[in-house]
């Protein structure tokens, strides 16, 4: 289980039963959003079209841990 995905888990609890630092609450949601589509990314195709990747852009925050 990656790190990333025990924040995903317990946020929510944790953001409704205290107020987080707006720093924090930006890192965090910057961080869920690591990897997704919501960020962008590129395809990797095979020029004989068997094979075909997205790759996901970082969030780029400096404490991810992807």
């Amino acid at each position: 289980m990656s790190i990333v995905e025990i924040v995903r888990q317990g946020y929510a609890r944790l953001a409704g039963s205290k107020e987080l630092a707006k720093p924090v609450v930006a890192a965090v949601e910057r961080m869920l959003l690591c990897r997704t589509a919501a960020l962008g990314g590129h395809q990797q195709v095979c020029p004989n079209g068997h094979f075909q990747r997205a790759w996901y852009n970082s969030c780029k925050h400096r404490f991810c841990p992807q």
